[in-house]
């Protein structure tokens, strides 16, 4: 029984996607920012980005105007975005003997994660947000145009695209432990230069966590590079594919040469915008590891809703 469990287990995690599990960490710390008093980065802020994407897809980046109103809407986002960094904080500082006692973490770690891995978590949510929303829906928007000239095509294309989430997925499967090595070490280096600032000595601590971080963000840029190389490299062979059937189908008199020259454009967009949708994808699953260290909190930021509701 015990093995067949064991199993059952291990089946579960072949099949699970990580890419997934990670967005649903990103909602799940969202939700925290949202008990931490910041309810209208939920009700209202995410509502205003998905409508800036939608219209600047409808002005196509030609009406300036319209650029200038998304801006300006853009403002109440990132103010949200900012005022949930404070929040959180100031959560994490009212209840700073539970943080100690829930986390078990040490006065090193904790100060890193107070005073730099929320705003690592907010900003790269951000950036996520920003990067896969308008990649992701170009990218589908592409490949149906490339369906509307030549539905063999359009389904070559549509295939051709997926290598891109197998890369993110395989990314975020090995990135979480060297992101949560480089907040750990990063943590402990602030902590370390705060004391020698202050005229403390160093038992060669710092020189040791500089040494740990240094490799940690090698095997994320090692990691970086592994994903933009095999993309691009997809890139370039399915766009090939994409060009030489074309030809062909253009010798046959199955598209002229403007059905022709629309397909390349549009499968060269769907390339560009999932390869930089999977990307965001890819941050996210270096925040994944920064969340964690702080959603152990849950509980704290559930409390402090609850006692802004009773006043």
């Amino acid at each position: 029984m015990v093995l067949g469990a064991i199993g059952k287990l291990a089946l579960r995690r072949s099949f699970s996607s990580k890419l997934f599990e990670d967005l649903v960490l990103m909602v799940r710390f969202l939700k925290i920012m949202g008990l931490s008093g910041t309810k209208d980065l939920l009700r209202y802020s995410l509502a205003i980005l998905v409508g800036v994407f939608a219209v600047r897809a409808v002005a196509n980046g030609v009406l300036v105007p319209y650029a200038i109103r998304t801006e300006l809407a853009l403002f109440k986002y990132f103010k949200s975005l900012t005022d949930g960094i404070v929040e959180v904080k100031r959560v994490l500082i009212r209840n700073i003997s539970s943080v100690r006692s829930e986390g078990r973490d040490s006065p090193e770690d904790l100060v890193g994660k107070l005073a730099n891995d929320v705003d690592f978590i907010v900003w790269n949510i951000n950036g996520v947000l920003t990067t896969l929303l308008p990649n992701l829906l170009t990218g589908i928007a592409s490949a149906a145009t490339v369906a509307s000239f030549s539905h063999q095509i359009g389904a070559l294309t549509a295939v051709t695209l997926i290598p891109y989430i197998v890369y993110a997925e395989a990314y975020s499967r090995r990135i979480e432990a060297y992101r949560s090595e480089e907040r750990r070490s990063y943590s402990v280096t602030m902590a370390r230069i705060k004391d020698i600032v202050y005229g403390g000595s160093d038992d060669g601590g710092l020189e040791r966590a500089l040494g740990i971080w240094r490799s940690s963000v090698l095997n994320i840029l090692w990691m970086d590079r592994l994903y933009w190389g095999a993309s691009l490299a997809t890139a370039l062979t399915s766009m090939s594919l994409i060009a030489v059937i074309s030809t062909r189908d253009l010798r046959e008199d199955s598209i002229d040469p403007g059905s022709m020259a629309g397909i390349l454009s549009a499968a060269l967009t769907a390339h560009m915008g999932m390869l930089n949708a999977m990307w965001a994808m890819c941050v996210q699953g270096q925040t994944s590891a920064a969340i964690k260290r702080l959603i152990i909190y849950s509980k704290l930021f559930e409390k402090a809703e609850k006692a802004v509701g009773k006043t």
